[in-house]
């Protein structure tokens, strides 16, 4: 049983690190594959969910003084960088790259519509959900060991992990 509560909190958080783990211990047959995406897209649509109305009910309750200009910042950065590069294909690369939970509160305060970035990102988590299930596979059909396939795809996903944040750092 406390192994099934590990699960289910690192299938709500979605952090690529122990996702990828879970997987690898998924592929060695500890946990049901089928079970784990059926958790995961259930938690993915919670997560949304739940962001995106704390997202409004933040805004409506927070929306004075210091938190009003900082949001208000953050949120014009955010809509100029999403209008040079086209709002749909941004929130589907953040649905990707980032929380379900973060994204649909940043997009409550960007006043996107819900079904708008609802889906958008749904989908984009659910492409990184099948990039890391391919990226675990294909490591595990390599590297017979399973201990060894484990520390492969941890530092897979931290190198690319890193990678990425180091690119993005350049470019902004």
């Amino acid at each position: 049983m406390k192994h099934w509560l590990l699960v289910l909190f690192i299938l709500l958080v979605q952090e690529t690190v122990t996702l990828n783990g879970l997987l690898v211990k998924a592929h060695e047959g500890e946990y049901s594959l089928w079970l784990i995406a059926i958790f995961f897209i259930i938690f993915t649509i919670l997560d949304i969910v739940i962001g995106h109305f704390l997202g409004k009910f933040v805004k409506r309750k927070f929306n004075k003084g210091n938190v009003r200009s900082f949001a208000k910042k953050w949120a014009n950065r955010l809509r100029d960088y999403i209008g040079k590069h086209g709002s749909n294909i941004y929130l589907l690369f953040l649905g990707y790259f980032s929380f379900p939970y973060l994204n649909s509160f940043i997009t409550s305060w960007l006043d996107i519509p819900f079904w708008d970035s609802f889906w958008y990102l749904f989908f984009g988590n659910i492409l990184f959900y099948i990039t890391s299930l391919l990226l675990v596979l294909g490591i595990t059909s390599i590297v017979p060991d399973p201990l060894m396939a484990f520390v492969a795809v941890i530092l897979i996903t931290i190198g690319f992990t890193m990678a990425l944040r180091a690119w993005k750092a350049r470019k902004i």
